[in-house]
């Protein structure tokens, strides 16, 4: 439901800076934010398409079926999407899909080259198909050197594995 005052002109469409998936976690410490502001809970929009930084977009029409959309602050293009709170799953799925952003891939299986603070060299001899690869991690982000598809890797954490923690 769009929440709107004879003054307020509807727009077609709402951008929200960034194109990266956001989380529960995300949203809920933005809206959390915009409430200790004097905000509604929620997480800010423009109706204006943002030129110098990226950002994705949603219909207005598609987003007020799932969320209250109200116009906020002193700019008459500033939207707040309200939130529920505690924002949930579910409610971080339902925004970022609306506003087009893919979600990051699963992790259903152990992976060391994932571990925040652990570099890998994964050198292996088992027959199962994956990589060669040579990873460090700077500030919890990890890199990739290199990663060749090789016959050469075990993915079991605590088989006679190939990995070699440094």
């Amino acid at each position: 439901m769009l929440l709107e005052s004879p003054t307020v002109t509807l727009p077609t469409t709402l951008y929200r800076f960034g194109t990266d998936w956001e989380s529960a976690e995300k949203l809920q410490a933005d809206a959390e934010n915009a409430a200790a502001n004097g905000f509604p809970f929620g997480v800010s929009t423009t109706a204006r398409r943002p030129t110098r930084t990226a950002a994705s977009e949603a219909s207005v029409a598609e987003l007020v079926q799932h969320f209250d959309v109200e116009q906020t602050g002193r700019d008459p293009n500033h939207f707040t999407v309200l939130l529920p709170n505690p924002v949930t799953d579910q409610a971080a799925v339902t925004f970022n899909t609306l506003f087009g952003r893919t979600p990051p891939p699963a992790s259903s299986t152990f992976n060391p080259c994932n571990e925040p603070d652990l570099a890998v060299i994964c050198i292996g001899k088992t027959p199962l198909p994956s990589f060669l690869g040579i990873s460090y991690v700077v500030g919890g982000t990890t890199s990739t050197v290199c990663s060749l598809p090789i016959d050469l890797f075990s993915p079991e954490p605590n088989s006679d594995s190939n990995y070699a923690y440094v």
